[in-house]
């Protein structure tokens, strides 16, 4: 395939257009409505809009309080990498959940997140009722202890996000992928391409795509494959792919952010209700890479590099940008 300066397309986008590597090919791509998208059936992927996400954070009700607009447990962190946790407990602050809970493990992690961000609320116990979503593995590294938290935090019964670390300690127990799939609640794994492979995907086998609807149906669990043109696959056949998203975000500690960023609006969700199946989850969290690429975006605007931090530092007007 040659290297396009543009692309024209009729219908609707192709997966190609939106997905590594033809994503990167394509050039821009300008789609031409010739009367034949009430033809096309299902689309086999979606892509968030604005409109979309902002069904997904309608923000405080008149007669919210901080439970009803739920509760972020993090569980993250160690001695190598504390700032995993306070990136990804800044995050879960900024994205409009009404409480985080760390988890404090007694290796003086929490003590570092609470004196950064005194609103969150250190405990140790992993069964919090209050919890209504736990946000677990950024900053862990392979190991007994790092694996009985994940272990604690998939044996909840809320939905749970899996990144970084954990999903490393899910590759190499077999145990842990059977607890997974014994859930009655939602799990969702956040690999970028390495970590795809360590859990048995092929990241250029049968295309990004099929690869991870295959791991989800696999795993029964949703997955995020994150990379140019994030796919968010669902156990059901449900996917979305992210076009906000661009190679500013290719920087360290980013994907911690996006854990916390898609741990807040889960929470919430399951708080209010809003969470019915895998097909409601890959929702959530494809609109929690919406509002990531946008702080992307936004802290890349006047010309500076991006970092993790200058994108918690965009997430709010992120969340308040209107098209």
């Amino acid at each position: 395939a040659f290297d396009a300066d543009l692309t024209v397309t009729f219908g609707a986008f192709k997966p190609g257009h939106l997905i590594a590597p033809g994503k990167g090919l394509s050039g821009e791509v300008r789609l031409i409505d010739i009367g034949i998208a009430h033809s096309l059936g299902v689309p086999a992927v979606r892509a968030m809009r604005q409109g979309d996400v902002e069904v997904e954070i309608p923000g405080p009700d008149f007669s919210d309080h901080k439970y009803r607009r739920g509760v972020v447990g993090v569980a993250a962190g160690s001695d190598d990498y504390p700032g995993a946790a306070l990136l990804c407990v800044g995050a879960a602050l900024r994205g409009q959940a009404g409480m985080v809970q760390f988890l404090d493990r007694t290796d003086g992690v929490a003590r570092m997140v609470v004196m950064q961000h005194p609103e969150v609320v250190a405990s140790q116990r992993v069964d919090a009722p209050r919890v209504t979503t736990w946000v677990c593995g950024p900053g862990f590294v392979p190991g007994d202890r790092d694996h009985d938290a994940v272990e604690a935090c998939l044996r909840t019964s809320v939905p749970v996000v899996l990144d970084a670390g954990a999903l490393t300690i899910l590759a190499g127990s077999a145990g842990l992928q059977q607890l997974v799939r014994e859930r009655s609640a939602v799990t969702i794994l956040t690999p970028h391409d390495g970590e795809f492979a360590r859990l048995g995907g092929v990241v250029y086998g049968r295309g990004r795509l099929e690869e991870a609807l295959v791991m989800a149906r696999q795993r029964d669990a949703v997955v995020v494959l994150k990379g140019p043109g994030t796919v968010i696959a669902a156990p059901d056949g449900t996917c979305f792919v992210d076009v906000e998203g661009g190679p500013v975000l290719a920087t360290a500690g980013s994907g911690d952010v996006l854990s916390g960023i898609i741990g807040a609006l889960l929470a919430q969700a399951q708080a209010r209700g809003g969470m019915n199946g895998v097909d409601d989850a890959a929702r959530i969290a494809a609109a929690g890479c919406w509002l990531h690429g946008r702080a992307g975006n936004l802290a890349g605007a006047q010309g500076q590099p991006a970092t993790a931090s200058s994108l918690i530092d965009s997430l709010g007007r992120a969340l308040k940008t209107r098209d």
